[in-house]
């Protein structure tokens, strides 16, 4: 069964839970400009930029399709266009206000406007811009139009450079690498350091006091009359400062958040994804949804499983100790991984537990049940385990496998699986039939009810489907961070697991179209009695067990002569499929074609062939009429 997308204007209905936007992963640069909070992204590739409440008014991504990769600071000029220095690009792009493109400065190299990997971005009172060039160990100023100016801190020996604040004659640059922070005055010459700091890297001077974002010692350090002393403890990974007329922001890449003290230090709010409320979740794994559409949450950070119904209002919670796949049986059994001790644990529908077992697992990633038994694929062993629903060990199943990390089971007993080479697909008996590739990491891995296959790519972060046959029909991204696992409902709506943006995403696929793209097969020639008639395909919608199934052949006239009453009959291995079908005349140098329905009745290989006469009475078969062949796998 092999489909294309139509081409028609859609828009996928999107609900996400929970339904807020300070969802970080690795926060970098922050710059807070009347009222506003702007955010580099670093891990998402996005800068956010937000009102003082904390919600979300713009997004920029980059370039029209010319994506950011690890942006790592942003600020705001006089005129209010955004700088923000695009890391791995190796350029910083202007955009107005909007968030609209200008201009961009820069590119790879070691040349003057050139970057390596550059990191923090300033401007002066001029709104002359200085760009922290880590790679190339220097900084760079430009003036307001973008033309280079001059470069400064190469004479001293900076080792990647991070950090840049300048006041009205100072420019301080922290010396990540060399642990302290360098002072140049404003010709660009060197003026002093101040020595013995862990790993510093965001600076910002307020009110004639420099304030350094100590990332290797977890703190906030402040100078005042030359002496260093500890503002704010116990913070991991401190990234960048910013101040406003009132607090003091910091982001704090250790655990993805920023933080808001007020100018003496005393902490006020938090802005996370992650939570532990149940209307908060904190690195989700898995989910899977039951019969009656009620949602199950392996909330691994939370050590718990969350159950919710259908609009996400929690329903209840169990405890497990960093759960990383789950499942709900048709009697709403919950099977669940625990990958602290590397256990399946087996709950009732209303929590109690019933059973727990580890036999042979290792390194357990996940797990499908049925009423034959628990298939469990482990990472660390080369095919799937069974066991049955109690427990107890039966066997192992679909060998080869290399790092496995998904599994599902379609309604025809299919096996399919994810692992490090792809999607593999395996017969109840465990036998390799298909294997799909071309995924740059997948994970996750589920089926819907016309056995299409949803594979979570948590590198690329994307969700793709593919029909039964393993053709693409849809590749879907919603600003995902490392998502990895999905659920399809009854109704066709997929819940991805969003895991490093610590959400689920509800998509609704039901009123997608697609076409179906038939499967054009090649002939195989074979010797006949009617060497003028040649089958030049064969077509087939769907070859598959128990599927009534359209099968069409294109039949060629090759000679110079007019035919006549020509029977044709296509075969299944002896048995004719459909009628025979008689064409009175064919014309030389013609075409017909040849369309009956087909049943395929088994599963496997069988021949499709086609047998010609000239008479329009049916004779018993003649394999010296066969004018066409071709092996053909039904599912």
């Amino acid at each position: 069964m092999s489909f294309k997308k139509k081409i028609i204007p859609f828009v996928f209905s999107i609900f996400i839970f929970p339904d807020i936007d300070w969802n970080f992963s690795q926060p970098s640069g922050i710059f807070v400009e009347k009222g506003r909070v702007y955010v580099a992204d670093s891990g998402n590739s996005i800068i956010k930029v937000f009102s003082p409440s904390g919600k979300l008014v713009l997004e920029i991504e980059g370039i029209e399709e010319d994506k950011f990769e690890c942006p790592h600071d942003v600020l705001v000029d006089s005129s209010s266009d955004i700088y923000i220095s695009d890391t791995w690009n190796n350029r910083v792009c202007v955009f107005d206000k909007k968030g609209r493109w200008k201009k961009t400065i820069g590119g790879f190299g070691e040349g003057c406007g050139r970057f390596n990997k550059p990191h923090s971005i300033s401007i002066d009172t001029d709104d002359s811009l200085y760009v922290v060039d880590s790679g190339n160990g220097i900084i760079q100023k430009f003036a307001k139009d973008g033309s280079f100016v001059m470069e400064l801190g190469r004479e001293v020996g900076l080792k990647f450079p991070s950090g840049i604040a300048i006041d009205n004659e100072t420019i301080y640059v922290s010396d990540s690498y060399n642990n302290r922070i360098v002072k140049f005055n404003k010709e660009g010459k060197f003026i002093g350091s101040i020595d013995n700091i862990d790993n510093p890297r965001g600076i910002v001077v307020s009110s004639g006091i420099l304030y350094i974002a100590e990332t290797g010692g977890g703190r906030i350090l402040k100078l005042i009359d030359k002496k260093i002393i500890p503002f704010i403890k116990n913070l991991n990974m401190p990234y960048d400062i910013a101040f406003d007329k009132e607090f003091l922001w910091i982001t704090e890449a250790g655990k993805n958040r920023l933080l808001k003290f007020d100018i003496d230090g005393i902490f006020k709010e938090e802005w996370k994804g992650r939570g532990s409320g149940l209307s908060r979740l904190n690195l989700p794994y898995d989910i899977s949804v039951s019969n009656d559409c009620d949602i199950y949450i392996a909330d691994c950070g939370n050590n718990r499983i969350l159950w919710l119904d259908q609009s996400f209002k929690p329903k209840g919670v169990w405890n497990v100790d960093a759960p990383i796949s789950i499942f709900v049986d048709n009697r709403k059994d919950v099977y669940c991984i625990n990958s602290i001790e590397k256990q399946i644990i087996k709950f009732d529908k209303k929590g109690n537990e019933v059973c727990r077992w580890q036999e042979n697992l290792v390194d357990p990633k996940d797990l499908f049940v049925t009423e034959k038994g628990v298939f469990v694929v482990d990472s660390s062993k080369e095919w799937v385990f069974r066991f049955s629903n109690d427990g107890k060990f039966i066997g192992t199943i679909c060998s080869g496998l290399k790092e496995a990390c998904g599994i599902a089971i379609d309604s025809l007993g299919y096996i399919i699986v994810s692992d490090c080479d792809g999607i593999k697909r395996f017969s109840r008996m465990g036998i390799l039939v298909k294997k799909m590739d071309g995924f740059s990491s997948p994970s996750g891995v589920t089926v819907d009810k016309d056995d299409n296959i949803y594979v979570v790519d948590k590198e690329d972060n994307e969700i793709i489907k593919l029909s039964f046959y393993g053709k693409i029909l849809d590749k879907i991204k919603a600003k995902f961070s490392f998502p990895q696992s999905i659920a399809i409902d009854k109704e066709g709506c997929a819940y991805i697991v969003d895991t490093g943006n610590h959400r689920i995403v509800k998509i609704d696929f039901s009123d997608r179209v697609y076409e179906r793209e038939p499967i054009e097969i090649e002939i195989k020639p074979t010797k006949t009695n009617f060497p003028d008639f040649v089958v030049d395909e064969i077509i087939i919608d769907e070859p598959r067990k128990g599927v009534w199934t359209k099968i069409s052949s294109k039949i060629r006239n090759c000679g110079d002569k007019q035919v006549d009453f020509v029977s044709v009959s296509m075969y299944e291995d002896s048995k004719r499929i459909g009628l025979t079908k008689i064409i009175k005349t064919i014309p030389p140098k013609a075409t017909e074609i040849i369309s009956t329905i087909w049943y395929p009745e088994k599963e496997g290989i069988c021949t499709i062939r086609v047998v010609v006469d000239q008479e329009d009475m049916i004779r018993e078969e003649n394999e010296d009429n066969n004018i066409g062949e071709k092996e053909v796998f039904v599912w």
